[in-house]
């Protein structure tokens, strides 16, 4: 009884704490990661701020504590993330050696082609992401990371040389994983599973490297010329979209 008293009492003083804490202190847990939280309001109970990361606003981001996990000393959150672009529901748990992270969420194509425009490309309809996890070391590194990428999709265009042109590509599936702490994807066709791209984020450094295979470029109509698997890699650009 005595011990149950001393436990509950523990509680109770770190939810006496946190509500009282302001928000801001908040953002100053996430900037290691270079994640900043702008305008923060509420306290690190539940609370609000703009979510930014490098070059980009990504939406307001809302925040509360799963008072339940306090009684296991773990300080979760659920969260999530809404702008005209991005829609997240997740919960981030934060510990004293990892950060992890569990979202479902869905991207409009106006994020995917901020990044498409430097190749002269343009998506549309939405992305899925779903059951991603993610789980970063107290080095802020990332050590594990899965999930699952859908697109539906539809009319894309590209350019090609001075001509401009618009077609229509098929149902996406792509799987993220992780290897020495740089990001993967690796996409399919929902149809026969070829392999059409892949892509690597080199955490590090910002670097995104993004290969394109042969049976992408017979969808874009433009056939590669020399002969091999019609999911091997043929073609590959390289971009930083972050320092």
């Amino acid at each position: 009884m005595k011990r149950a008293l001393i436990v509950l009492a523990v509680v109770v003083f770190l939810a006496a704490v946190i509500v009282a804490i302001p928000a801001r202190v908040f953002a100053m847990l996430l900037h290691d990661y270079e994640v900043h939280l702008l305008d923060a309001r509420g306290t690190v109970w539940k609370g609000s701020a703009q979510l930014v990361v490098p070059g980009t606003n990504l939406g307001t981001l809302s925040w509360a504590v799963v008072p339940q996990r306090l009684l296991r000393a773990n300080l979760v959150y659920n969260i999530s993330v809404n702008s005209p672009s991005l829609q997240v529901h997740g919960t981030l748990a934060k510990g004293f050696a990892k950060t992890s992270l569990v979202a479902d969420a869905e991207l409009q194509s106006s994020i995917v082609n901020s990044i498409l425009l430097h190749y002269e490309m343009k998506i549309s309809g939405s992305i899925q992401i779903e059951d991603v996890s993610v789980l970063v070391n107290g080095k802020n590194e990332i050590s594990s990371l899965a999930g699952t990428v859908r697109w539906d999709g539809g009319t894309s265009r590209y350019r090609t040389g001075d001509e401009t042109r618009e077609i229509d590509l098929p149902p996406m599936v792509g799987e993220f994983s992780t290897t020495e702490g740089d990001v993967i994807l690796t996409a399919v066709d929902e149809q026969d599973d070829t392999e059409l791209m892949n892509a690597r984020l080199e955490a590090s450094s910002g670097w995104l490297h993004i290969g394109l295979t042969r049976q992408m470029f017979e969808l874009v109509q433009m056939p590669w010329d020399s002969q091999g698997p019609a999911g091997a890699e043929v073609f590959k650009v390289s971009r930083q979209v972050f320092r």
